[in-house]
């Protein structure tokens, strides 16, 4: 997965962000003489690791830092400076922003705390920041930043430990790394370097009041060099836009691995403290990770796994790869099985060409079956394992093939060096070495990695590895983000501009112009329309109390079921006024809803909101349990057929559905309904669309209650 190096260019002809990452000069306003604090640091470290580029340390307290010319103001610098890093604190920022302006530096790096994280003091800071900005066309990066890395010009622009940590970068680089958190993401770039995995460009975005994290992961996609980006993220101002870095990701096969945080409660509650802003509902994001086929990590150690595993391949796994394992050991074996299973993927069954080949090879207390069992044979059997390995990677149903060594795994990974490195260099499946017994020389694994062996110690780290990256190579070949031309509402409905205050009558003519089954029945102001509506439809009715400002009917005694009679009926119009009217006071009945009793098919819930990623749609459970069970899945608007299926398979409520105890259920007719529920949404631009329930029986699916705002 690795590509040529051109210069990135944004669509509309500009450099972009080139001149950021790729500064020819650089000015360190608030610079100091002491390289142990945070405002010398950088001019060290700039040094350290030979940025190739003009540096103007700006301080009106020296002539001069560290051999170079100190000015007063970054106004006094005789030449064009492409980038500068504000060192200084809160309240004198503005201010210098402002200088930076007239200088016409185009990107401007706000390291300080004390903004928009503090307080309503700090937030007015931010705000003036961003009228500043405004005013003279320049782009802030921050507040909170911790810097930039740009490996073209060894541009080392940050004042934190970890260019301390490194006394030589890794050369060149293939990463793209963007953060919301300052501190972890040097860390994070401490272990890559650690690994041998070099960065091409590096950045933290901190409070993000201009430049975000979305915004540099798709200026670092356009760089043919970069093959994978990494992203550290804790909530998403914007989060619509992540559709757009996730398609470009999957276009050009660069794998997109984020770190969400703010997945528990008090998760969310550290995200708040440290940036401001609250993290989105983590159960959206999650969901939406599955559908952009965003690799989605939750660990350093598989971070660092993953991000070794895709700078050594040169192809992209998929999740319905089918697996074949070589092993000395039969206990080996049966773990990696385990592995495979439970990680939701499948061990190929082999032909019978290559079971009676294997049959001939292996001893006969070993196994030709998936696992391949060689037995401790091939310690010194040379051509056992050759046979074996050939065999195996020739199979038509085989696309990945782990090699398990033991004990001597260092000699024998030696022994067949040679064989193992032409054979996967010949082949465009997916060949993985992993060490157990021993790991041999750091040589003979950077051999390996050069002809596109990843190398492991844990074979589970392995199977889980190459899980994770399926995500995104089986979103490459799903047609699921495709939107197919649909068809016009039919006729024109007349509702109320605001669709707080539609009824059920309202919604039934939504429906009905969407092609959407509802329950019969009809809003009335009389007993005796009542009893004239329950005749028609059929008793056992539902009667409902109707008002727009009646969210939660249940909890205010504002729905009756199985009313069975015309003095039931005529009872409950009264009980219903009267439990409304005790419940709140404030609320203003419009009538009573009679409808017709749905009682067979299974309960689900259809909902769709505005959140961080855009417009979601939410499919469970439903009734009045679906907050108790939360067995929901989400998809971004508009829904396709493909997205309405994922749901269905990603939930309990799809499970029951696809034939529980030989009961069928249309869901053909559920999936028409979510798309044709989406349209709705979307034409009417509404903020929160609620059908609960939804019954979906054998041969349609029927909306019971709406709910618009």
């Amino acid at each position: 997965m690795t590509n040529e190096t051109t210069e990135p260019a944004s669509s509309d002809g500009r450099r972009s962000f080139h001149d950021l990452f790729d500064a020819e000069s650089v000015a360190l306003i608030g610079a100091s003489t002491d390289p142990e604090t945070i405002t010398g640091r950088p001019q060290y470290f700039l040094e350290k690791h030979g940025y190739e580029g003009d540096v103007y340390p700006i301080n009106p307290k020296y002539d001069s830092i560290r051999g170079l010319t100190c000015y007063d103001s970054v106004l006094d610098v005789p030449d064009d400076v492409d980038v500068a890093l504000i060192l200084l604190s809160a309240p004198h920022v503005p201010d210098v922003l402002r200088e930076c302006g007239e200088k016409g530096i185009q990107y401007n790096l706000v390291i300080g705390s004390g903004f928009g994280e503090t307080g309503e003091a700090g937030e007015a800071l931010e705000d003036e920041l961003i009228e500043v900005a405004a005013e003279y066309d320049v782009r802030v990066v921050g507040p909170n930043t911790l810097g930039v890395l740009g490996s073209d010009r060894n541009l080392a622009l940050s004042f934190s430990s970890m260019l301390d940590e490194q006394d030589e970068l890794v050369p060149g680089g293939e990463v793209g790394f963007v953060s919301q958190s300052g501190s972890f993401a040097g860390m994070l770039f401490q272990i890559t370097q650690r690994a041998g995995i070099g960065t091409r460009y590096w950045a933290t975005t901190g409070n993000e009041i201009d430049v975000d994290a979305l915004e540099l992961m798709s200026f670092m996609l356009e760089d043919p060099s970069v093959s994978m980006i990494v992203g550290y993220i804790e909530s998403l101002a914007d989060g619509e836009r992540l559709a757009d870095v996730a398609a470009t990701a999957r276009e050009r096969e660069v794998p997109l691995l984020l770190m969400k945080v703010g997945q528990s409660d008090r998760g969310q509650e550290a995200v708040s403290s440290h940036t401001g802003k609250m993290a989105g509902d983590y159960a959206v994001y999650e969901s939406v990770f599955e559908e952009y086929g965003i690799v989605e990590i939750d660990d350093v150690t598989s971070l660092t796994d993953v991000m070794a595993t895709v700078s050594t391949l040169d192809t992209v796994p998929r999740r319905d790869d089918r697996w074949a394992v070589l092993t000395p050991s039969g206990g080996a074996g049966a773990l990696i099985a385990d592995a495979i299973d439970r990680e939701g993927m499948e061990l190929a069954t082999f032909e019978d060409e290559t079971t009676d080949v294997l049959s001939e090879i292996v001893p006969e207390y070993g196994s030709v079956m998936n696992p391949v069992d060689t037995t401790a044979n091939v310690i010194s059997e040379y051509a056992l394992y050759e046979d074996a390995f050939t065999t195996l990677l020739e199979d038509e149903n085989v696309d990945v093939l782990l090699l398990q060594f033991a004990n001597t795994g260092p000699k024998q990974a030696k022994a067949y060096e040679d064989l193992i490195k032409r054979e996967a260099e010949a082949t465009d499946k997916i060949v993985i070495a992993v060490f157990t017994g021993g790991k041999p020389s750091d040589e003979i694994v950077e051999s390996y990695r050069s002809s596109g062996i990843p190398t492991f110690t844990d074979p589970v780290r392995a199977v889980r590895t190459i899980r994770l990256l399926g995500r995104f190579g089986s979103a490459i070949d799903s047609d699921s983000a495709s939107t197919p031309a649909l068809e016009e509402a039919s006729g024109s409905v007349d509702v109320p501009a605001d669709p707080g205050r539609w009824n059920w009558e309202h919604a039934a003519s939504l429906l009905d112009a969407y092609g959407i089954s509802h329950a019969d029945g009809r809003i009335v102001d009389s007993t005796e329309d009542a009893v004239s509506v329950a005749d028609e439809v059929g008793y056992p009715v539902v009667m409902k109390a109707s008002a727009p400002d009646l969210e939660h009917k249940t909890e205010a005694g504002g729905i009756h079921l199985g009313v069975s009679s015309v003095e039931e009926v005529t009872e409950t119009v009264g009980e219903l006024r009267d439990s409304v009217r005790a419940y709140d006071p404030s609320i203003d009945l419009d009538g009573v809803l009679v409808q017709e009793t749905v009682d067979d098919g299974h309960e689900v819930i259809i909902g769709i909101t505005r959140t961080d990623l855009g417009p979601v749609m939410m499919f469970g459970t439903g009734g009045t349990l679906v907050e108790v069970l939360d067995d929901v899945a989400y998809r971004t608007l508009p829904i396709t057929p493909e997205k309405a299926e994922a749901l269905l398979e990603e939930t309990a409520a799809g499970d029951i559905l696809a034939g529980h105890r030989g009961q069928e259920y249309a869901t053909d007719a559920l999936i028409d309904l979510m798309v044709n529920a989406s349209r709705l949404y979307e034409d009417y631009d509404l903020d929160e669309l609620d059908l609960n329930p939804v019954k979906v029986r054998a041969d349609d699916a029927v909306v019971v209650d709406f709910l618009a705002k």
